[in-house]
């Protein structure tokens, strides 16, 4: 491991808030999250003062040991809780102090010169909530305005604050639900035309038979029944997931094509052959039969999600957090320097 430039004696601690706070969310990452910190420290290396906090879902591998290494707090999330993603951002954004908070996945390779422009960016206009940029590679060429942020994403807390920040007992889509809050106060969200990140994409049925195992597809459901209360946010699920609600669509008109007969089935199988004759064109044979196959999972997930009461995230319990290993409270790269 290269030790963060300035670990030993470069850095200062300081007890006043830092300018940036870093939260990085990790489990199970003990291949990757060497790279990650290395890129983050070097990315903030330009920052006057920064404090870095690691939130761990109990992973069971090497993880929590290699990060002990760098200048960051770690804390575990409670064995009382679900480990969802959204529980790792909550419990980083109560532990944290600076007006300014940049999200890293644990397997999330920063690219150094992202965060200076997202900054500028953040700072650029009181509406803009957060930002982040491509991930892996980038042919755009200029920000865009986008409904939510994710991997890698710097907000403003006053913002984050503002729509009640992320919601800890969703157990995915907690990126997406944020955005649509966003999107309800009237706040921004904005994309760099600029690689953020660089992440290994996971694809094929093991994947999805780790999400199905890891309860990420009942996340829908969870937020279409945390909707129910905002008829204008519950609109903006269905419409993004309007895939799924036209694939239901043609499931039901099966057995509704029986009842009507021979004409009925016709119909139904020319249109069942034309729609998967544009998937493929667009997607791929292998793209065409994930998709299709993933239809299952996703209702089911939804189904069980829908069910049962949304607690309020303020009954999270993040007393019971453990620290595992206190780092810096805040490292200063330059004490004379601003951001």
């Amino acid at each position: 491991m290269t030790a963060p430039a300035g670990h030993d004696s470069g850095h200062q601690e300081t007890h006043s808030n830092p300018d940036l706070s870093v939260v990085v969310v990790t489990y199970n990452e003990a291949d990757r999250i060497e790279a990650c910190l290395d890129a983050l420290f070097e990315t903030c290396d330009g920052i006057s003062s920064y404090e870095v906090v690691l939130v761990d879902s109990r992973s069971t591998d090497g993880t929590v040991d290699i990060a002990r290494s760098y200048p960051v707090s770690i804390y575990r999330l409670p064995p009382s809780v679900e480990t969802t993603p959204g529980a790792g951002r909550y419990v980083g954004t109560e532990l944290t102090s600076a007006d300014r908070i940049l999200f890293v996945d644990g397997d999330m390779v920063l690219e150094p010169s992202w965060l200076g422009e997202a900054l500028e960016v953040l700072d650029s206009a009181p509406a803009i909530a957060g930002v982040d940029g491509h991930l892996n590679g980038s042919t755009a060429r200029e920000s865009r305005t986008v409904t939510s942020l994710r991997g890698v994403a710097l907000y403003d807390r006053a913002a984050l604050t503002a729509v009640g920040g992320f919601d800890p007992h969703l157990s995915a889509l907690e990126d997406i639900e944020l955005g649509f809050r966003f999107d309800e106060a009237g706040y921004r969200l904005v994309r760099t035309p600029t690689v953020a990140a660089n992440h290994p994409f996971e694809s094929g049925f093991g994947e999805q038979l780790r999400r199905w195992q890891s309860g990420y597809y009942h996340g829908l459901g969870e937020v279409l029944r945390k909707s129910l209360g905002s008829p204008s946010i519950l609109g903006k699920v269905l419409y993004r997931y309007r895939q799924y609600g036209l694939g239901g669509i043609w499931a039901l008109c099966g057995p509704v094509s029986v009842a009507v007969g021979a004409a009925g089935i016709g119909l139904w199988v020319l249109l069942t052959v034309v729609g998967l004759v544009g998937l493929v064109a667009l997607l791929g044979i292998e793209g065409t039969a994930r998709k299709v196959v993933s239809f299952l999972p996703v209702y089911l997930g939804a189904c069980l999600g829908f069910l049962g009461a949304h607690p309020s995230p303020s009954a999270f319990p993040v007393d019971d957090v453990e620290l595992v290993h206190r780092g810096s409270q805040a490292i200063v790269t330059d004490p004379t320097s601003g951001l």
